[in-house]
């Protein structure tokens, strides 16, 4: 079973683009992957946006450790 999560979807996409970090909250297990990794994407993807320019990081994946260090991420983030 899916659970859209329309409000919150809604919420995220008014908010895109007003120059402030997001940050998604709740208890373990309650759907914030979820929205961020494949209704947050669908929605990119159906604006046009492709695969390879969004980026998914999984900071709870143990090979992602070292960007869990902000120095490190703006690194990967922004390589020079």
């Amino acid at each position: 079973m899916i659970i859209k999560r329309d409000l919150y979807l809604d919420k995220l996409i008014r908010s895109m683009h007003n120059g402030m970090i997001k940050v998604i909250t709740g208890i373990r297990r309650c759907g914030k992957s979820y929205l961020l990794f494949n209704l947050f994407v669908e929605y990119l993807k159906s604006q046009g946006v492709t695969d390879n320019q969004i980026i998914k990081i999984d900071l709870e994946d143990r090979r992602n450790n070292k960007l869990r260090n902000p120095d490190a991420l703006l690194i990967f983030w922004c390589p020079q």
